[in-house]
């Protein structure tokens, strides 16, 4: 839920002054002083400020849940020998008619001079008669002077930089229409809302410097572009973000911060990136399009998923610099381009990709791959490259015309591979195929290629330089 602090520092005369006894609150240099002066002399008095949520900066619609850490600073500068005492709060919220509503901070007696001080409250409920962002409420801060029975005597207290926090959740925003452009702009802050949005040629942008964003998106129409930018903070999207309709572009960019996400994504002509500089990707994609580009960019981080990927003419990339990529990966379709690239870093992935005429790549400069493939189609390239670090594989590979490559400078690979029974593969066969395959241990630069057709009886080619 979003927050809002609210901060005074009593720089100019702004509260409402009201007397009680023989105390009358006085602002002075940016202090309010409650003092009484003379024998018997007692008080109470308050100063006041009238307002709305609203005024205080809380969305329109929105419902006002609690406050938090509030406080006040606080002294005693007026002391004497034959002072009684003093008290300093409370610290109150009152609904228009002056009921009170909630105590923020409690009052607390004192006696004797003192330096400046800081009382601090706890989290308070708001009542439902004031959780309305467009309540009139008046807050209030009282204090208390008492001389006792002395001829000469002056007792005073004074009040200073007063704050508290507004946590609200914020209202449902619903958008119809054709050639909408929606946009968030903020450079400082948070942005907690629920859309749902629906119309033609749709501009949907969230700009923020510094911030964190919690939504729940429901988009529908054609000629979409939804972008997200965010400098440093969070993305945090806890119910789904479902999208829907043609001509997508789809954007989630990020300087520093993380990314959490739930997706449901349905459309034609589909661009969906995600591009971090340095934080997480953790999301759980359904996606089902037609010329579909999805790319993921990370330059220091990690990538947490789950991927269900339905489409024809798919690019589908993954890109980091450092970091580590785990996901479990279901891809169906035609015309699949499937690329992941690590400069350093991690893959941990379970695949599961049935497609014709797929082109699948790995790279990495340095690290490790641990993945559990399923792969089934026509037409299939499947490339892993390594620099210098470790694969660990469970392949289990079935379809037609299949060309599937490793290449590693330095490193291992460590790899089980069967070819379901009910393509000829005699069971000989597969256990010769795994022992050769654990056994190559490549510590200087080496091919090994592995051929793999399916043609009356499937047959398996190792071809290798040792």
């Amino acid at each position: 839920m979003p927050t809002l602090l609210k901060q005074y520092g009593f720089d100019s005369d702004t509260w409402s002054k009201v007397s009680g006894g023989n105390l009358t609150p006085v602002y002075s240099s940016g202090e309010y002083s409650f003092a009484v002066s003379g024998r018997n002399d007692v008080g109470t008095g308050y100063i006041e400020l009238t307002t709305t949520w609203e005024s205080l900066g809380v969305p329109s619609g929105a419902t006002i849940n609690e406050i938090d850490s509030s406080q006040f600073d606080w002294r005693c500068d007026v002391w004497s020998a034959d002072s009684d005492s003093y008290t300093y709060g409370q610290l109150a919220i009152h609904d228009n008619s002056g009921t009170l509503q909630a105590t923020l901070i409690s009052s607390q007696s004192g006696t004797g001079a003192t330096s400046s001080a800081t009382k601090s409250g706890g989290v308070v409920s708001i009542p439902s008669s004031i959780q309305a962002s467009n309540s009139s409420i008046k807050i209030r801060l009282y204090g208390t002077a008492d001389n006792g029975n002395a001829k000469t005597v002056d007792t005073g207290i004074k009040y200073d930089n007063l704050q508290f926090t507004i946590d609200y959740s914020s209202p449902a925003i619903s958008i119809s229409g054709e050639d909408i452009s929606h946009s968030h702009n903020l450079g400082v802050g948070q942005i907690s809302q629920s859309h749902s949005i629906s119309g033609n040629n749709l501009g949907n942008s969230h700009v923020l410097s510094d911030s964190v964003i919690s939504q729940y998106h429901e988009i529908s129409g054609a000629g979409i572009n939804h972008l997200q930018s965010i400098s440093s903070g969070e993305f945090t999207q806890t119910t789904e973000l479902n999208i829907s309709g043609e001509n997508i572009a789809h954007s989630n960019t990020l300087a520093g911060g993380d990314l959490s996400q739930i997706h449901t994504i349905n459309g034609t002509d589909l661009t969906h990136t995600h591009t971090l500089t340095d934080g997480s990707i953790s999301q759980s994609q359904v996606i089902e399009a037609e010329n579909l580009t999805h790319i993921q960019s990370l330059g220091v981080g990690e990538i947490s998923q789950t991927n269900i990927i339905e489409g024809e003419d798919l690019n589908h990339s993954q890109s980091l610099t450092t970091g580590t990529l785990s996901s479990e990966i279901t891809i169906s379709g035609n015309d699949l381009v499937h690329s992941q690239n690590l400069e350093s870093g991690e893959i941990t992935q379970g695949h599961e990709i049935t497609s014709n005429d797929l082109n699948q790549s790995q790279s990495l400069s340095s690290g490790e791959v641990e993945q559990i493939h399923e792969i089934g189609g026509s037409n299939l390239s499947h490339t892993n490259e390594l620099q210098s670090g470790l694969f660990y594989q469970v392949h289990i590979i079935s379809g037609d015309n299949l060309s599937h490559t490793q290449t590693i400078s330095v490193g291992e690979v460590t790899s089980y591979i069967y070819e379901p029974p009910e393509y000829g593969v005699k069971e000989i066969d597969c256990n010769v195929y795994r022992e050769l395959i654990q056994s190559v241990t490549l510590n200087k630069s080496k091919e090994f290629t592995i051929f793999v057709e399916r043609e009356r009886v499937f047959n398996v080619k190792i071809e290798s330089d040792e």
